[in-house]
């Protein structure tokens, strides 16, 4: 009990954020009470997120040597070996925690996810899939595993998980995305750019859904280019705009490769001329503007862009 007091005084400002403050408590706790858990786990992270890893390293080895029985200890030290990328070491010490307690739920998760790193698919997986049996409602253990099985293409599977989720979670961007990026994969391009659209709502200037909305404008005009006009046309992002202008310069080119004069010359220069004055950083517009006027022997344009 005596223990008890300066451990729970350092939780207040540990909860707040303000770790420095938490450090002498918590080091005042655990010096009364050793076997107080909480409190090295407390201070660890305290002295990470101040900066001094090492003391964090000294403190979760200290920890580990003197409760070897423990799981929680050998689980600090996987993760203090997380921070220094040593995936393996960090296995090693996972398995060790798990061999002590083999139903921690969030210790078998942060496992999976470090068999990940290694490489060790199959396992992860299987790892995932039974916690994902075990607790239906774990949203952050569900992604995890529908983030692993779109990167082994298993789109169909993943894809039902993301709707799963989205049923649960409606105002994230970043799952909406992901679930965009799938539905796009097996050809849901309706799909995909509604959920662009919801991303755009939530973080108007989010370019990572803009870029997915021309793939998508791509994939569904062929040939035609109306879809990335209508994309020009509405957004008002200076960048993105450049972006936009470029792909429907470069689309052209290529349409025209199939389909002679598809598209005029002069037009694709002009809108690569906007790309341009839009961002003048934006080196593939540059390049590409160059190429097509020295190729129609609009020399003046392409000496332009070569000497800016």
């Amino acid at each position: 009990a005596p223990a008890q007091a300066p451990h729970y005084h350092g939780r207040g400002p540990l909860q707040g954020g303000e770790s420095a403050e938490a450090i002498p408590f918590l080091e005042e706790a655990i010096s009364r009470d050793p076997a107080l858990e909480a409190g090295w786990e407390g201070l660890g992270w305290c002295y990470v997120r101040t900066g001094q890893q090492k003391r964090a390293r000294d403190l979760w080895f200290r920890m580990r040597d003197l409760m070897p029985e423990k799981a929680k200890p050998h689980a600090l030290v996987a993760q203090y070996e997380i921070l220094e990328k040593d995936w393996v070491k960090a296995d090693e010490s996972f398995r060790k925690a798990l061999a002590i307690n083999p139903r921690d739920y969030d210790l078998k998760y942060s496992f999976a996810q470090n068999l990940m790193r290694l490489g060790e698919i199959e396992e992860s997986e299987a790892v995932l899939k039974g916690l994902v049996k075990e607790n239906p409602d774990r949203v952050d253990i569900q992604r995890t595993y529908a983030q692993m099985l779109a990167n082994r293409f298993q789109d169909e599977e993943a894809l039902k998980i993301y709707r799963d989720i989205a049923e649960i979670i409606s105002d994230s961007a970043p799952i909406k995305l992901e679930q965009a990026t799938l539905e796009l994969r097996v050809g849901e391009l309706e799909k995909a750019d509604r959920l662009c659209l919801e991303v755009l709502e939530l973080e108007p200037e989010n370019m990572a859904a803009m870029r997915l909305r021309a793939d998508i404008a791509e994939i569904s005009g062929q040939e035609d280019v109306t879809p990335l006009v209508t994309l020009i046309e509405a957004t008002t992002n200076r960048l993105m705009r450049a972006e936009y202008l470029t792909r429907l310069a470069g689309r052209c080119v290529a349409i025209n490769r199939v389909n002679p004069e598809r598209y005029k010359t002069s037009m694709i220069i002009d809108r690569l001329q906007e790309a341009v004055k839009a961002d003048p950083l934006n080196m593939q517009a540059r390049e590409l503007l160059a190429e097509l006027c020295y190729q129609s022997d609009r020399l003046n344009i392409c000496r332009s862009q070569i000497e800016d």
